[in-house]
């Protein structure tokens, strides 16, 4: 079976890792030849071209910034040439590919929507092509979560969708660790007790890091001792919102930018809070599973189908600065062995359901269906 995965680009994101994580299992398969073409060129910045195998086969369209029409015929010349029997594409890559439905009769085609319908779909055209695209078939629409699917019936009035959930592969600490171990205990450790929450997300106003920024400042001038670090780069056009964190920084709150390290920090870091207001399936989610980290979320999207409150991690009530701080109290002040107990919990959910293994079975199952 050949399969194409098309993607804009490799710079890190949740959807983007899935995608690396996915063509790399696949590759491993037998009778599977896997490519990934990406719409832009790979840059020195985009961390996960490393990350992909040998055996992936990676092909670039060069795409220019913008609208670029030349990307239709470059990606109609590729499929042509590589004759896939499955092409699946993801985020961006929907609308360069609409053509393609309907010239190659003999490819099935599918798109995963990595976050609620309504964020995903880019204006009324966008939404026009998909929707004629799922209703007659010509592409599979795959989401990620009950929310996910939730979200696709109620935005495009149909019911047609395969709801696969995300994976991640078992993470290990890269060579950076003992490096970061360190600046973990010099620079971040306030005390010996400093509990160290890590946030893992794109700045934007959707992951609601303005509200986390001022929960975390109000509990540690109650006496918490507490640091904040936001790892993430910054996706507001205007520049605002990473403006407006920045004037919140202190010793004990840093936002740190985009790593290609993100394990170590959860391995070494006590608390992973996700404080978004829109989510699809969070893959910092999944590895904050895999990297046994006490998780405190907000009920955002399919957070609220990987979280069962108390059980496995916490959930907070809402997504305002109260909601936050009471959440926060909760994952700082939980005592050690109900901590070790939703560790525990976490970690048997990431081997049950959302390692990469578990998933690729269900992608390949789904194309071999579909043949």
């Amino acid at each position: 079976m050949v399969i194409v995965h098309i993607l804009p680009s490799l710079y890190i994101g949740g959807a983007e890792r899935f995608v690396v994580d996915l063509c790399n299992e696949l590759s491993e398969q037998p009778n599977c030849e896997v490519h990934l073409i990406l719409l832009f060129k790979v840059e020195e910045t985009m961390f996960l071209h490393s990350d992909l195998r040998h055996r992936v086969l990676l092909h670039t369209l060069d795409k220019k910034l913008g609208f670029d029409y030349k990307v239709f015929h470059k990606l109609y010349l590729k499929i042509k040439e590589l004759k896939p029997n499955v092409v699946h594409t993801h985020v961006g890559a929907f609308e360069y590919n609409f053509l393609n439905l309907l010239l190659f009769k003999n490819v099935k085609f599918y798109h995963t929507l990595h976050s609620d319908a309504f964020h995903e779909c880019r204006g009324v055209v966008g939404k026009f092509v998909k929707r004629i695209s799922f209703y007659f078939n010509l592409c599979q629409a795959i989401t990620i979560s009950t929310a996910s699917s939730l979200s696709f019936r109620n935005f495009y009035r149909l019911r047609n969708d395969v709801t696969i959930t995300n994976g991640r592969s078992l993470p290990t600490q890269s060579y950076l660790y003992e490096l970061l171990s360190e600046e973990f205990r010099t620079t971040y450790r306030m005390t010996k007790n400093t509990k160290i929450i890590v946030n893992v997300a794109s700045i934007q106003a959707v992951k609601n890091q303005l509200n986390l920024v001022l929960a975390v400042n109000r509990l540690i001038e109650s006496g918490r001792d507490i640091v904040l670090l936001i790892i993430g780069s910054s996706r507001d056009d205007s520049g605002m919102l990473l403006h407006e964190l920045t004037k919140h920084q202190s010793t004990r709150i840093r936002i740190i930018g985009s790593k290609s390290n993100i394990i170590d920090y959860l391995m070494l870091s006590d608390i992973f809070c996700l404080s978004s207001s829109k989510e699809g399936m969070p893959i910092s989610l999944i590895e904050a599973f895999s990297a046994k980290i006490l998780c405190a979320c907000t009920p955002a999207g399919g957070v609220k189908d990987m979280i069962e409150d108390n059980h496995n991690g916490f959930l907070s009530s809402g997504y305002g600065v109260n909601d936050l701080v009471s959440l926060i109290d909760r994952a700082v002040t939980v005592d050690s062995a109900n901590k070790e107990r939703l560790i525990a919990n976490a970690y048997g959910c990431f081997n049950d359901k959302y390692s990469i293994e578990q998933t690729t079975k269900k992608y390949i199952h789904a194309y071999k269906s579909n043949q």
